[in-house]
């Protein structure tokens, strides 16, 4: 896996030095609530093991670490999405101290781009629960179109959750404004 560049941020592999951190960004429950598989509290064994998983050869999830100001922000990443609408799923974390600086939609438009460039992928689709306003914000800076609801589990808060589906076929992300001008 290759790392990527955006004006700000460096996307990244994980590595192993990163579990302390990751535990520390996304271990907390204002994250991990918003999130499918981060448990509260998060184990640094449990992180070294998530972060052990992505560099695995038959891996089909692509994790990148976001670097902001040369500190690990958050991560980003996609995995094929099997349910309706079927493609590849993104999703996103970012740690509580780097909120609200635009970090995850900047991200996501280079994963979007990577998917949409070296991938067959006909479809990118992203997801938050019901109560996620901040991913709520980012989807709309991003452009998705609203396709419909589902209940997904949430480790950290043990109980399934409303959540709001998202999708943008791979022509609707090449004609985006953030793409024709992102190099």
């Amino acid at each position: 896996m290759t790392q990527m560049t955006t004006e700000r941020l460096l996307l990244r592999p994980l590595r192993e030095a990163d579990a302390k951190v990751v535990c520390a960004l996304a271990g907390v429950p204002d994250v991990a609530r918003m999130t499918v598989r981060i448990p509260y509290p998060y184990p640094r064994e449990a992180a070294l093991a998530w972060i052990r998983a992505t560099w695995s050869a038959g891996a089909s999830e692509r994790v990148y670490g976001i670097e902001f100001g040369g500190s690990l922000a958050g991560c980003i990443g996609y995995m094929p999405r099997d349910r309706n609408p079927i493609g590849i799923e993104i999703g996103y974390w970012i740690g509580r101290n780097y909120r609200g600086r635009g970090l995850a939609p900047e991200a996501a438009r280079a994963v979007m781009r990577e998917i949409v460039d070296a991938t067959d992928c006909e479809t990118v689709v992203c997801g938050h629960f019901i109560d996620n306003a901040a991913s709520r914000r980012v989807v709309g800076k991003l452009g998705f179109r609203h396709v419909g609801h589902e209940l997904r589990s949430c480790v950290a808060r043990g109980c399934r959750v409303e959540t709001v589906v998202y999708a943008l076929t791979a022509d609707e992300v090449r004609r985006a404004h953030w793409y024709r001008t992102q190099a």
